[in-house]
């Protein structure tokens, strides 16, 4: 969903990608990917331990 916002923002906003590079977009995805996983699998983590 966070991908489609995305291509639909620079897609109305075309002066904006010629600033921010396509590198820059796709790390920035990419980043916001593994914190999104990490921090699902810490929470996971968490509640299992608290159900003892």
């Amino acid at each position: 969903m966070e991908l489609v916002v995305t291509l639909a923002f620079f897609g109305f906003f075309p002066g904006l990608p010629h600033v921010i590079d396509w590198g820059a977009i796709v790390v920035a995805v990419l980043v916001g990917v593994l914190v999104r996983w990490v921090c699902q699998a810490w929470m996971k983590r968490k509640q299992g331990s608290t159900s003892r």
